[in-house]
């Protein structure tokens, strides 16, 4: 007589009940990321990183349109000139550590010391005063599961360039996830055309960004 499979049930090669759990995700660490990151195996374009141990693709941006570009060329050159000579420096879309299991690669990122002190690893959080997305078809994305990332990491201030919002959304205060919900941001500010927003590292406001400079 054969013998049903609940749902609850999956079936081997010789046809023996398994349990639901002894098929499950691959649990990567960073080291291991990085690599296979080195041995080439993901390609110069992929799109693919580590997100709290597990490898996902960033669907969203594979294609980025003239906007999203020229907001980030912008953000880039303005913070750029900005933080320079200030002990910070400026980085596009590179990898940052954020703690053992995951290693986003922000579209921009303002990080603490110079270029050459990151030779032999890449910046952790806690090198990053500030982190940005660029968010158009990512906003979903950038606004939910890469923010509960970051501010679980606590890296202190997070921008979302919001361009169907056409503003830039500042997020603050970051706490860890805490026991009655997710991780987040305690304060977060939206800035529109018209206003320009303060560009704070370790707690110093270094100067201003105007929206209408980054969003049309």
């Amino acid at each position: 007589m054969a013998t049903a499979t609940t749902a609850s049930e999956t079936r081997t090669a010789g046809g023996q009940a398994s349990s639901p759990n002894s098929l499950r995700p691959y649990q990567m660490t960073v080291d291991v990321y990085e690599r296979i990151v080195a041995s080439g195996a993901f390609g110069d374009k992929s799109r693919v990183f580590l997100l709290d141990g597990l490898l996902v693709e960033k669907v969203a941006d594979m294609t980025k349109k003239p906007p999203h570009v020229t907001a980030l060329n912008q953000l880039l050159q303005l913070l750029g000139d900005m933080v320079r000579g200030q002990g910070y420096f400026v980085e596009p879309e590179g990898p940052v550590s954020l703690g053992d299991r995951s290693m986003p690669e922000p579209d921009l990122k303002c990080v603490r010391g110079a270029i050459r002190d990151y030779r032999t690893r890449a910046p952790r959080a806690a090198d990053c005063p500030l982190v940005a997305e660029v968010a158009d078809s990512s906003l979903a994305d950038d606004t939910g599961e890469m923010l509960r990332a970051y501010a679980s990491a606590l890296v202190p201030v997070y921008w979302v360039v919001n361009i169907p919002g056409n503003r830039i959304e500042v997020y603050s205060g970051p706490r860890r996830q805490p026991p009655d919900g997710p991780s987040g941001y305690a304060e977060c500010r939206h800035y529109g055309p018209g206003e320009a927003v303060p560009v704070v590292l370790d707690g110093r406001e270094v100067g201003r960004v105007a929206v209408a400079d980054i969003l049309p």
